[in-house]
């Protein structure tokens, strides 16, 4: 490990010109490890901008400056190093997927804490024992010698703390509370970031989860909750209203998997699972063309029919345990 890490320093010091990239509908420690490795090389001198594809949600604009996030047309700019972040796969960078997989692999960093699928290139640091990828930025910058500055501390604990649900997850390790206490000494501003992930609800919000408590159902150990896109417009609202669902009903007593099905466009369904220890949804998303962690991961499904896609879900479920 240490050879791959004293190779990617290497790589980053000859830098100029450096393009991150993260995958579609950025969760939090896409963007805390994203955001993290903006600042600290942009304080090496580096020419840095990062790519993303989708808005920001509500609650992320409170944590990070959606003006970072560049809108240029790629294949007009002359990088030098390409970095992905928390991305296992080439069509989960979206528009960028192509650029990304034709840039030159000798100057491709690939950091990831999800099982890898498709996307490789020369300098691979993949590992999912980490319960975030921010996790393995610290790591990162601190081999590489880089300050890690209130600002970048903050980032790091913003994805830390949203991919360990709070440090309560399955996922949640002894190393994930080094590097929070580390952050923490580096000045993270703990009490913001709580503030804004944990205890801040919208109108809406409240409206999203009076619909999840109304419309959720059980199936032995099983909880569920479907919204249509019809339902998304009543309520004027969208996919990123709907995030916490799954992470809303894992939490009920007797409930070991929990799944919501959001249609988010016509005919085109996503899926969110959680999972209690000892129950692996990485399996079942995997069966459905997706992926994730084993007690976090997600799938895309076309169909025509809502009720159709629930009983294809249950049915991974049922047959991957």
């Amino acid at each position: 490990m240490n050879k791959l890490f004293k190779q990617i320093k290497n790589k980053i010091k000859k830098s100029n010109n450096v393009a991150l990239f993260t995958h579609l509908n950025p969760d939090f420690d896409a963007l805390g490890s994203t955001y993290a490795l903006l600042y600290a090389l942009r304080n090496q001198g580096k020419k840095v901008q990062l790519f993303v594809t989708d808005e920001l949600t509500y609650k992320q604009k409170l944590l990070f400056d959606e003006k970072e996030i560049c809108k240029e047309t790629i294949s007009n700019l002359n990088f030098d190093l390409v970095i992905t972040t928390d991305t296992p796969s080439i069509n989960r960078l979206g528009d960028f997927g192509d650029f990304v997989k034709n840039f030159n692999e000798e100057n491709k960093i690939i950091i990831d804490h999800h099982q890898n699928i498709d996307l490789k290139g020369s300098f691979n640091f993949i590992n999912t024992d980490f319960s975030s990828s921010c996790e393995m930025i610290f790591i990162i910058l601190k081999y590489c010698n880089f300050k890690i500055t209130k600002e970048i501390a903050s980032f790091l604990y913003t994805g830390l703390s949203s991919d360990t649900n709070s440090f309560v997850n399955t996922n949640t390790n002894s190393f994930s509370f080094y590097v929070a206490q580390n952050l923490s000494e580096y000045g993270a501003n703990l009490s913001y970031i709580n503030e804004k992930l944990y205890r801040t609800k919208t109108r809406k919000g409240i409206a999203f989860k009076k619909y999840l408590l109304s419309n959720y159902k059980e199936e032995d150990d099983i909880a569920y909750c479907l919204i249509n896109k019809q339902q998304l417009e009543i309520l004027n609202g969208d996919k990123n209203d709907c995030s916490g669902f799954s992470s809303e009903l894992i939490s009920f007593e007797n409930i070991n998997i929990s799944f919501s099905i959001v249609e988010s466009k016509e005919g085109y369904f996503e899926i969110s699972f959680r999972s209690k220890a000892g129950h692996d949804v990485r399996k079942i998303a995997n069966t459905l063309g997706g992926g994730g962690h084993i007690c976090a991961s997600g799938a895309k499904i076309f169909n025509n029919d809502i009720d159709n896609v629930k009983e294809m879900v249950l049915k991974a479920i049922k047959d991957n345990r």
